[in-house]
């Protein structure tokens, strides 16, 4: 069975696996609280399942500070399936506020974040 919806497919075997072939999308808000505060909240590896609900807990948190090639890993969770994902930071400037990372998952399911 196939599910089809953009920004995001997913494909879901009968064995219950879930293959995430695609995943799009991004959030504008405004947030009552100084820019430099939102930055640190969003680059805290530790805190990521707060306000990320995919993620369903921190298996290894990054080392601080955080600077390019830096890893730490996640567990995942969607439509019931569970799997670690490692990212790795590109790009970490807390002056311009910018923030880049890499992730894969252990069957090598590549993603990309700015």
């Amino acid at each position: 069975m196939t599910w089809r919806a953009a920004p995001a497919t997913l494909v879901v075997m009968t064995t219950k696996s879930l293959l995430l072939t695609e995943f799009g999308g991004s959030v504008c808000a405004d947030v009552d609280a100084p820019a430099d505060e939102i930055f640190a909240l969003l680059t805290d590896t530790g805190r990521l399942p707060e306000w990320n609900a995919r993620i369903r807990r921190v298996l290894e948190p990054a080392p601080a500070p955080l600077a390019p090639g830096v890893e730490w890993v996640v567990q995942m969770q969607v439509a019931g399936a569970r799997w670690p994902s490692r990212s790795t930071a590109v790009t970490c400037d807390p002056g311009q506020r910018v923030f880049e990372h890499t992730s894969r998952s252990d069957d090598g399911n590549p993603a990309r974040a700015l």
